[in-house]
């Protein structure tokens, strides 16, 4: 496992370097439509599709309530 998540379950491990490459995504050069794509799927995967799916900016934990947030807790990114 990459350093730093030593104390992470093989299930919280992989949701997190899931999320990490999706983080990356729209950091690429990407058609305005892929962009947008790109987006929405971060969104949805990290919190949920009634969340995500209709925002056009990125998520982030700090947008929501300690109930909502992040669904993984303090073990990604």
């Amino acid at each position: 496992m990459p350093k730093g998540w030593e104390n992470m379950t093989a299930e919280k491990a992989g949701y997190n370097a899931i999320k990490m490459m999706l983080y990356y995504m729209p950091l690429r050069y990407l058609t305005k439509r892929k962009y947008r794509l790109a987006i929405r799927l971060y969104n949805v995967y990290a919190f949920g599709y009634p969340l995500g799916v209709d925002n056009k900016e990125m998520l982030w934990p700090e947008d929501f309530p300690d109930e909502v947030g992040n669904k993984n807790g303090n073990d990604s990114i």
